[in-house]
């Protein structure tokens, strides 16, 4: 059944990340790898990073995802998306994307939104206005091939 409605959400707190990492785990190795599971670790603990929210169903964490700005290269972008994989074809990673895609709008307007993603997932962020730049082959480990996509303001 998709989620028609807002689904609450938060920012991330430090003692979120077990909950973050249980949902990274819920999706390797399908749409992710072993060998990335340190660099969300790294991502989530670098207080420089930008905003990074989970989203909650019946109070329960179900997703995590955040955006970040890089304005010596003028961009905004997605990073760390997830939804537990139980919780998919639920509208919930529909919903969380046009979050942050708001949110980007909102604090960084007239920037490009950038994101990177893989051969499963890059025609869902077509449909909602993203196309592809770039393909690297195995990008993302062996058999996830990396898409770099881009949203013009």
């Amino acid at each position: 059944m998709a989620v028609h409605h807002p689904i609450p959400f938060r920012e991330y707190r430090p003692d979120d990340l077990d909950t973050c990492l249980d949902i990274f785990e819920s999706n390797n190795p399908k749409y992710f790898r072993d060998h990335e599971r340190q660099g969300f670790i790294d991502w989530l603990n670098d207080p420089d990073r930008g905003p990074y929210y989970l989203f909650e169903v019946d109070g329960e964490p179900v997703a995590c995802a955040g955006i970040y700005h890089d304005p010596e290269q003028n961009r905004a972008g997605m990073a760390w998306g997830m939804v537990r994989l139980d919780k998919h074809g639920q509208g919930i990673g529909r919903f969380m994307t046009q979050v942050r895609i708001d949110r980007m709008d909102e604090l960084y307007p007239g920037v490009p939104q950038h994101l990177e993603t893989i051969q499963l997932t890059f025609g869902f962020y077509e449909k909602l206005g993203f196309r592809v730049v770039k393909i690297t082959p195995d990008g993302c480990g062996e058999g996830l091939h990396r898409y770099d996509m881009v949203r013009e303001p």
